[in-house]
């Protein structure tokens, strides 16, 4: 477990650059305008990587819907306050931290932590209050398929978009048993999918705080999949690809 103190606002811009471009799979950020401005490079440079983005912007949505967030963001939310900078990657590290005015003195201006605790924490502030109180400005287009999903979020979200257009869709996936111990075995899994659980787009399709997870029928009948950790599904799962049925 690691836990550095950030001592200045170059030392906090410099952390989220460096989470951003270090990601691989998932962001969860919520940030000033402020911010955005001296990081909006990374963050596009992550996004063009396939990473899944949600950014909560602390800002009323009139002037949040003012960017253009096609080459920086899967998703946008504004929410009008004023908090810390929020950055979450990949299940285990992230920033948290507030840019000082020029007058303002402070021996911390920022932490960067890495161990999964912490992580945990910081996801489930994101999910319950900057994105559950944020309005949405931005939605990114479901993607043509087939699509790699970055993450079981990714594909939530791209299957919840084409579901909604009424599109069939498939999908093949790494799976074993939930709940899983460590060295179980992965196995191949096809089919299609009917339905999912998520919370990042409205409506909300989830039936319990933070669930995300998919829904479909194989040939041998219902099943649910869940992500990393999956407990309360039938499989967890990883590598989605999603395919077009029609």
């Amino acid at each position: 477990m690691k836990v550095d103190q950030l001592t200045t606002n170059d030392a906090l811009v410099r952390s989220v650059r460096e989470q951003l471009e270090s990601a691989n799979s998932e962001v969860l950020i919520a940030t000033q305008p402020k911010m955005l401005e001296r990081i909006e490079d990374s963050l596009e440079q992550c996004y063009q990587s396939g990473t899944f983005i949600a950014l909560c912007l602390y800002s009323d949505p009139e002037a949040a819907a003012e960017y253009d967030y096609e080459t920086t963001a899967t998703l946008v939310r504004a929410w009008e306050q004023e908090l810390d900078t929020m950055v979450s990657v990949d299940h285990e590290r992230g920033v948290v931290g507030q840019l000082l005015e020029p007058d303002e003195e402070e021996d911390v201006v920022g932490l960067e932590y890495d161990t999964e605790r912490l992580y945990g924490m910081a996801m489930l502030q994101f999910m319950s209050q900057q994105w559950d109180n944020g309005e949405e400005v931005y939605v990114t287009p479901a993607r043509d398929l087939p699509y790699e999903c970055a993450n079981l979020r990714d594909a939530a979200l791209n299957a919840t978009l084409h579901l909604r257009e009424e599109n069939k869709i498939g999908f093949d996936a790494d799976v074993r048993e939930a709940p899983a111990e460590e060295d179980d075995t992965w196995e191949s899994l096809q089919g299609q999918l009917t339905a999912t659980r998520q919370s990042f787009v409205d409506p909300s399709t989830n039936s319990f705080f933070g669930e995300i997870g998919l829904i479909g029928y194989t040939d041998d009948g219902r099943v649910t999949m869940g992500g990393t950790g999956a407990y309360f599904e039938d499989y967890e799962a990883r590598n989605i690809t999603l395919t077009s049925l029609e």
